[in-house]
């Protein structure tokens, strides 16, 4: 019964430290999503929390007027302003020209000017027009004197970038910063066509959610650190409860009857018992008619007949034959819940038990603290499935936002023509898939562990499975310290049925692993097959990672040696990603295995069997 304890016990302090893991990989997963995002802001909208106002200045030396060209020249300041609660992380500056000007200054930063726009003359430089040289200025110029004049019309723009080295970035919560520039124009000109991209920054050490996890830290160390000193008490108990056994004068603490019995003379002598049950015990008859005639009165009827079986003394040698003891439990009519039983005091080999220790133990209160426990076992099973479901719930809350950011992003790849904002919504989109992915992945691992996840086959193609694979990897991977290769035997079928979401999620998690534990080297992604029958295929699938700078080398040791030592760094070692890809490959009817590799490599491996759907060879995949 203490073991079971335990063992609840453990469980339930696992489930906190899960809960704690789950936590905290959401909040730092909701951090990198905040500080991700992109924001905007449109003229000088003043119900944001972040804003830029454009305004001219009123002093003495603005505005003016530049006679040799007939032109009004005016200095404009732009004022950003940080009203929000996180630090500005970083931030743009575009102005939409709606009327013919000139660019003439612009201070502190540089400025990306787009000259021309939309004709065969469109120009794009950027420029630090505090210094620059003018022999090499692509962008139309008028010059005069040391003034630089860029012509600029209708539907041009510019974008500014903020300088940090005059600490125009980053700007902390409730500060604003202020920069200005020169424009020249005719008669007049419309400075409220522009916008501000910016970036937030949020600590992980902030918000409400940190402090939960905090809280929970500090919980599931002093449940370890109550458990630790339960077990070393109950240790100590333990041995103080072996030494007392020593003595039969000591059970009288757990047991309010204890009788020895000679079973070669039918004989029952009292050890322990309180003087109303021996004023109640025939003394005049044999042990056995002793026993059954308590039994026949003191049961509950649903308990008679068992407990006449179970004290028949003419039958204790057979049922003794392999056991030092036996117990049963009982409901009395006057005390409650009891537990008797029998326990051989000098066994011999080969020879029958002729004396035995007959107990009586009252445990009506074990049995209504065994129902309490129960209770709140059950109370904490619920709170976890509620919590897993919260957990779940969640990860879907983080996902369908995650969706509609990814829409509004193929919408930028449509529609735009700027090829660094082109480039920029493509490394959203693969960032964004990679999301997808862990959030795809949370919620499976919560359907996992409910048994509520069924393999949903459709047909696929290989090369379009491994380049996704490929592509979401790369993410991760320091393309400068570590190499992706592709081992694909070009004779494999072009198309396969099954499950390919599952065994995508399968094979990244593995190489997520494997670039986890690859500082500089190769991960090598392997996929080899046999053809079963006409429609079926079975592929082994392995990936291998090579590390230059380790010297992992193990010769001398069995391969089952070093196949039982990769599995206690893959399975042992709280590897979350790759158990999950464990637990994923019991769906296939398969396991992850390790291959005794003696060198400076981990490769693991899985085998799974797919159906046919397009028999043409898939070729060279790079």
């Amino acid at each position: 019964m203490i073991d079971n304890k335990k063992g609840l016990v453990n469980v339930a302090l696992m489930v906190m430290v899960f809960a704690l893991i789950i936590s905290a990989v959401i909040h730092i997963v909701s951090v990198i999503t905040f500080n991700r995002e992109k924001r905007s802001t449109e003229g000088c909208n003043k119900s944001k929390k972040t804003y830029m106002d454009v305004y001219p200045r009123q002093d003495s030396t603005s505005p003016w007027y530049k006679q040799d060209l007939d032109l009004r020249g005016a200095i404009y300041d732009a004022s950003l302003h940080n009203n929000s609660k996180d630090k500005l992380q970083s931030w743009t500056f575009r102005f939409d020209v709606q009327d013919d000007c000139y660019l003439n200054q612009f201070w502190n930063g540089e400025v990306e000017v787009h000259q021309n726009v939309g004709t065969e003359e469109e120009v794009v430089e950027r420029v630090n027009l505090a210094k620059f040289d003018r022999d090499r200025l692509k962008l139309d110029y008028v010059s005069r004197s040391k003034d630089l004049l860029i012509p600029l019309k209708k539907g041009d723009y510019f974008i500014y970038y903020p300088s940090k080295k005059l600490k125009e970035y980053p700007l902390d919560a409730g500060d604003e910063v202020k920069v200005g520039m020169i424009l020249y124009y005719k008669e007049s000109i419309d400075v409220s066509n522009y916008k501000i991209d910016y970036y937030y920054h949020r600590d992980f050490n902030t918000g409400i959610r940190y402090k939960i996890i905090c809280i929970l830290a500090f919980i599931c160390g002093a449940v370890l650190i109550a458990y630790i000193t339960s077990i070393y008490i109950l240790k100590k108990a333990e041995k103080d409860m072996e030494l007392r056994k020593s003595g039969l004068s000591c059970m009288s603490d757990l047991y309010s009857i204890i009788y020895m019995i000679d079973l070669k003379k039918d004989k029952l002598t009292p050890v322990v018992a309180s003087e109303e049950a021996e004023k109640k015990r025939p003394k005049n008859i044999g042990a056995h008619e002793q026993l059954i005639n308590l039994y026949t009165i003191d049961p509950v009827d649903n308990y008679k007949e068992n407990m006449i079986k179970f004290v028949n003394l003419t039958t204790i040698n057979e049922r003794m034959a392999e056991r030092n003891s036996i117990s049963t439990e009982y409901i009395s009519k006057e005390y409650g819940w009891c537990r008797v039983t029998f326990m051989a005091m000098d066994r011999m080999v080969d020879k029958p038990v002729e004396r035995v220790l007959f107990t009586i133990q009252e445990i009506d209160d074990e049995k209504n603290e065994k129902e309490d426990m129960m209770g709140r076992i059950e109370a904490a099973e619920t709170e976890r499935k509620e919590r897993m479901l919260f957990l779940a719930n969640m990860s879907n809350e983080i996902r369908e936002p995650l969706s509609e950011l990814l829409k509004y992003n193929d919408e930028i790849l449509d529609k735009s023509k700027d090829k660094k904002i082109i480039k920029s919504a493509k490394n959203v989109k693969e960032i964004g898939k990679m999301m997808t992915f862990i959030v795809g992945n949370m919620i499976d691992y919560f359907r996992v562990k409910n048994n509520d996840l069924e393999l949903n086959p459709v047909k696929y193609t290989l090369k379009e499975m491994v380049e996704d694979i490929y592509h979401t990897t790369k993410l991760r991977v320091n393309e400068d310290k570590v190499k992706i290769v592709l081992e694909i035997d070009e004779t494999l079928p072009s198309g396969l049925y099954g499950d390919v979401e599952r065994v995508k999620q399968i094979i990244i998690n593995l190489l997520a692993n494997a670039v986890l534990h690859t500082e500089k080297g190769t991960i090598t992604l392997a996929i080899y097959g046999k053809r079963i029958d006409e429609k079926t295929m079975h592929l082994l699938i392995s990936v291998k990672n090579v590390e230059d700078s380790v010297d992992m080398t193990v010769s001398g040791l069995s391969d089952e040696e070093v196949e039982k030592m990769n599995e206690k760094v893959y399975f042992e070692e709280g590897n979350i990603g790759v158990n999950f890809a464990k637990s994923l490959l019991t769906l296939f009817d398969s396991d992850l295995k390790i291959s005794p590799i003696k060198d400076d490599s981990n490769n693991i491996y899985f085998e799974i069997e797919q159906r046919i759907s397009n028999e043409n060879p898939v070729g060279k995949i790079q």
